[in-house]
């Protein structure tokens, strides 16, 4: 019987409050090896959980800010000279991805971006708002969430060795998200703030009053803030930790 286990990579936010990893989280089944965004320190997780980089068959981002895609320049260098992959890698981005990796690698690596993207087997896939993407043994949909419209923040919904995952991204309150999380059997959550209001992220005391609504099997908060992590004692749902694994 096929299971899924999931490793938090990184579950901080932009600023790395608590001394956290960058947001990325690992979904591993007998078929296949999805990381849920790809933020800056994602190689180090990999590296601190004992993953290969080359276990890695899609990497999906959520939207482009820097604690969240970034990582793909330093997953894909170390592809490059550490290991020889043959399978396909597939990245899933909202529109544009692929010429901001390009303008990434020339500005940190310059002189590897030919390499990287002429000798490893990579596949972009672009998805937009609302769009149901069929892979071999991957099933998602995409839905616009409210962060920054500049950065194509989107969440979604995955499918894989029989079980549902769902993912905010970063994001504000928003009714899509009832769409990601029915019936999910995990609804990772962003929850930056306890009580603060921000345009662009959730904050628990929302997140709490909205559960009904949400209706996920199980949840697990991620992208955590000062406020939150220091108030930890009142929060009533599970929190990620970096490193922390799961089995669904």
């Amino acid at each position: 019987i096929d299971f899924m286990k999931i490793t938090v990579l990184g579950c901080g936010d932009a600023f790395g409050s608590g001394g956290r990893l960058h947001t990325s989280f690992l979904l591993q089944s007998e078929a296949c090896n999805v990381m849920l965004d790809c933020g800056a320190t994602a190689l180090i997780g990999l590296k601190t959980a004992g993953i290969s980089p080359a276990s890695i068959n899609v990497v999906l981002i959520s939207h482009f800010h820097g604690d969240h895609y970034p990582g793909l320049a330093y997953l894909l260098l170390d592809l490059l000279l550490h290991h020889e992959p043959t399978q396909k890698i597939q990245i899933i981005t909202p529109p544009g991805g692929k010429l901001l990796l390009i303008k990434l690698l020339d500005i940190i690596y310059p002189g590897v971006t030919e390499d990287i993207m002429q000798k490893l087997p990579l596949e972009f896939i672009v998805y937009n708002q609302h769009q149901e993407i069929q892979l071999d043994h991957l099933y998602i949909k995409t839905v616009p969430v409210v962060h920054s419209a500049a950065a194509k923040s989107h969440g979604y919904r995955l499918m894989l060795a029989g079980k549902v995952v769902a993912y905010s991204g970063d994001t504000a309150w928003t009714p899509e998200l009832t769409t990601l999380a029915s019936g999910a059997d995990l609804f990772i959550c962003e929850c930056n703030h306890l009580t603060k209001e921000d345009k662009g992220h959730i904050n628990y005391q929302t997140l709490h009053s909205k559960l009904d609504e949400l209706n996920a099997k199980s949840y697990l908060l991620t992208h955590l803030g000062e406020e939150m992590l220091q108030n930890l004692d009142k929060i009533q749902l599970p929190v990620a930790q970096d490193g922390m694994q799961l089995k669904l």
